[in-house]
This record gives structure tokens, C-alpha cells and sequence, in this order.
């Protein structure tokens, strides 16, 4: 027939004699779209995963420097508050134990011949304590002194 118009693909879908039919396609559609959806949004995250992980690896990324000055940070501040020598906070427990499985500890067995190195060890651990302390001193004093600037600008 000349006059005959063929139906969309749309029409054919939602235009179809039954409402069940119609349900179907739409619920199919809707499932097709949200599995879709699903997949993407799962790649994305994973991608994200591996991508702090390798940075967090890595002892020399910017990253992990920084989250090894955050667990200093954290260990100096519990000391100072409680004199304590170990820190029983949750944060710094989950900071502390983050890189330890890509960090071998250095094991020092206590014997005679191994009293210059547990020395040394405990010698670098307190210079990077006094490291740290100085820092923080130093950006309290900064901070300090831009709360003052800002007031006598006022």
C-alpha cells in the first residue's frame, strides 16, 4: 500500500496492543540500564583502588610521605598528651599498620654483637622525633602568626 506508514521502533516497542508487553520492555530496559550503570561505576572504583594502592606502594610518592608524617604527627601529639609511650588511639593504630605490609621491619636480635645497631636504630628514631617536635613547633609559631597578622590588619 502506498499510504502505509511503518511504525518507529519506539512505537512498535511502547505502541503494541498488550500493557504487558509494554511493562516488560520498559522494566527490561530499566534492568539493561542499571546492570550498565553498575558495571561502569564498579570499574571506575576499582581503577581508583589500584591506582592508591600503587601510590601508597611506593615509599618515595608524595602520598605515602605524607601519610608517614600524619602517623609521626599523630604519635608525637598522644605522647605529648598522655606520656605515654605507646599510643592507643584507633587513628594512629590504622595509620601504623597500613604500611607494614610493604615495609619489612628491621629485626635486631638482642645479642651482644647487635648493640651498636639497636643503638643507632634508637639514636634515628630519636632524632626524627626531635625533627618532628621542631616542625610542629614551627608550624604552630606560623600559624600563631598569620591569626595575629590577620587581627592586626583588622
Amino acid at each position: 500500500a502506498p499510504g502505509a506508514v511503518t511504525p518507529s521502533i519506539v512505537s512498535q516497542i511502547f505502541g503494541s496492543d498488550s500493557p504487558l508487553l509494554t511493562a516488560l520492555a520498559i522494566g527490561t530496559l530499566g534492568a539493561a540500564i542499571f546492570v550498565t550503570v553498575g558495571v561502569i561505576y564498579l570499574t571506575v572504583v576499582q581503577y581508583q583502588d589500584n591506582q592508591l594502592l600503587q601510590t601508597m606502594g611506593d615509599p618515595s610518592s608524595q602520598a605515602f610521605q605524607k601519610m608517614q608524617e600524619e602517623r609521626m604527627r599523630l604519635e608525637m601529639y598522644e605522647k605529648n598528651k598522655s606520656g605515654q609511650k605507646r599510643a592507643n588511639s584507633k587513628a594512629i593504630s590504622e595509620l601504623a599498620s597500613m604500611g607494614d605490609s610493604k615495609k619489612p621491619k628491621m629485626n635486631i636480635p638482642n645479642e651482644p654483637g647487635n648493640r651498636d645497631a639497636r643503638r643507632n636504630a634508637a639514636k634515628r628514631r630519636k632524632s626524627e622525633e626531635k625533627q618532628m617536635q621542631k616542625k610542629m613547633m614551627e608550624d604552630d609559631a606560623k600559624a600563631k602568626n598569620s591569626k595575629t597578622d590577620v587581627k592586626a590588619k583588622k
